[in-house]
Order: structure tokens, then C-alpha cells, then sequence
């Protein structure tokens, strides 16, 4: 298997992965943080790169030279992995083209977002019920389709400095049973392709709440995802 660690940091999870890696790169903005990875646990990886995630991502030949010509570059990735990284990002979009960029097709993309809890469910017109979250994803790929919806609600950069998700935003980045279910359904259907036209081709794998870390003793409600190149 051929594993970037995106946002590697210090290479906290190179311990838990190189047992499944038979080639694996460390990437990261920081100097120091390299620094300590490369003192530490440089022997699990085959190369560190310092520099910005999606660009690193996307200058294939500049990480098929450094690592002496792998084939772990140019679409042929097993695993991205980014885990507690996109905290630190914001807007996903650019990250998630590069990440499709190096996957190859059926790799994954595995990564955590702090979650960000939107308002509840608007009540169905016709029953006074809450809407299903099946309802509510229709709703959007409809709203999507005319334009009128914008992501910029559904994260939030917080106090402590770290962007929050909503798992509606993060939806906007894979296919998933329910875009199946609205295909060929009138409006809901041109929503659906409209919603995904802009997004990396993923398929949604799995979907878990987590927790990636505690602050002041408080667990940091997160959200894991896996996605798949299809």
C-alpha cells in the first residue's frame, strides 16, 4: 500500500500505518514540526516534503522526483490520510481535488473534521414533522441547482482557532446513496448532478463520530470519514 500522511505533523500516526505501507510520504506545512517527525519517527517514512498540503498534492512530478521516482504519485495512491488536519484548512475544495489527484482509482481518503452542529431540521410542509435527513439533502441539491446556496454557514472558524464542519458541507465533496436515490427524479435529479459536478469524484464509505482529542477535559465532538475514488 502507498500512504500520504497529509498533515503529518510530529508523525504521531506513521506508527499505526507503516505496518501497512509498502511506500509512505509525510507531508507538512511546518518546518518544526518536520523537524521533530524526522528525529523521531523519519525511519517509518520514506520521505517528509515540507509545504502547503494541496499544492504538495498536486506538483506530482516535483514528489515523484524527491522520492526517487516511486509510482506512489500521479494517480496511483492507495490512502490519503488527514487526520485532525482539516481543522486547520477551512474551505475543502482545492484539498479535496488534489486528494482525487494522487488516488488512484478505489483509494481512499480518510480524514476527521471537528463537527459543526447546524440548526435543527426545518419542519415538512406537509406532515409539521422534522424533515429526514433524506428530505433535507434533496431540499439542498434543489436549492444547489438555482444557485442559492452557499457553504460558508456550514463551517466556522472558532475561537480556538480551528474550523468546525457541518457534515452537510462535507457532503458536498462525495456521492452517496441518497444522490443515488434523487437521479432522474425531475428537479431533485438535476440538483443532484449540479451539487456534484464541482466536487472530487468520491463515494462515501463510512461516516462516524469520534473524538479526536479533549480540551480542557471536554471531548471534541468530531466526525470521521472515509471516502472512495470512483
Amino acid at each position: 500500500m502507498q500512504v500520504v500522511d497529509l498533515g503529518c505533523g510530529t508523525g504521531l500516526c506513521a506508527p499505526l500505518f507503516r505496518p501497512l505501507a509498502r511506500y509512505m510520504v509525510g507531508i507538512d506545512l511546518s518546518p518544526g514540526m518536520l523537524a521533530i517527525a524526522r528525529q523521531q519517527r523519519g525511519h517509518l517514512y520514506d520521505a517528509l516534503l515540507q509545504g502547503d498540503g494541496a499544492e504538495t498534492l498536486l506538483s506530482a512530478s516535483e514528489l515523484r522526483h524527491r522520492s526517487g521516482g516511486s509510482p506512489s504519485t500521479g494517480g496511483s495512491v492507495d490512502l490519503v490520510l488527514a487526520a485532525d488536519v482539516f481543522v486547520y484548512v477551512g474551505e475543502l475544495e482545492r484539498t479535496m481535488r488534489a486528494c482525487a489527484h494522487v488516488l488512484r482509482v478505489g483509494g481512499l481518503l480518510a480524514f476527521t473534521v471537528e463537527e459543526l452542529e447546524l440548526p435543527p431540521p426545518a419542519l415538512d410542509a406537509v406532515s409539521g414533522t422534522p424533515e429526514t435527513t433524506t428530505t433535507q439533502q434533496q431540499r439542498r441539491r434543489r436549492t444547489d441547482a438555482h444557485g442559492q446556496h452557499s457553504p460558508r454557514h456550514e463551517l466556522v472558524l472558532q475561537a480556538s482557532g480551528r474550523y468546525a464542519h457541518s457534515r452537510a458541507y462535507v457532503g458536498r465533496f462525495f456521492h452517496s446513496s441518497v444522490d443515488s436515490e434523487g437521479e432522474g427524479e425531475g428537479e431533485g435529479g438535476a440538483g443532484s448532478a449540479s451539487r456534484t459536478s464541482h466536487a472530487a469524484p468520491f463515494h462515501l464509505e463510512r461516516e462516524e463520530s469520534v473524538v479526536v482529542r479533549h480540551e480542557a477535559g471536554v471531548p471534541v465532538a468530531s466526525v470521521l470519514f472515509v471516502l472512495r475514488k470512483v
